[in-house]
């Protein structure tokens, strides 16, 4: 695996199997927020997503951890605030 063009280093990954269709998987986003949920394992976790049927799928996974899901404008992207929303969140954790 080549070193990813942004600059990051090698980081961990949730395996998704292939999206199945739209029947199985309604969306995309749904879907793998589906298979993140389940990874998680019922740890606390930050979600950001820009398809608004993930937060639904999230919240329906039996088992599900804390978590925060951030709401992600498709064409503004992710912002600064964002990111600020889930370090305040993960700070004021126990």
């Amino acid at each position: 695996m080549d070193r990813p063009r942004v600059g990051l280093p090698r980081l961990p990954f949730v395996p998704i199997p292939q999206f199945p269709g739209v029947e199985e998987g309604r969306t995309l986003g749904a879907w793998k927020a589906r298979h993140v949920a389940s990874w998680t394992e019922g740890r606390p976790f930050v979600w950001f997503e820009d398809e608004p049927d993930a937060t639904e799928c999230v919240a329906a996974e039996p088992g599900i951890g804390d978590h925060l899901l951030v709401s992600i404008d498709p064409l503004a992207g992710l912002t600064e605030e964002h990111i600020r929303t889930a370090a305040d969140w993960l700070a004021a954790r126990p």
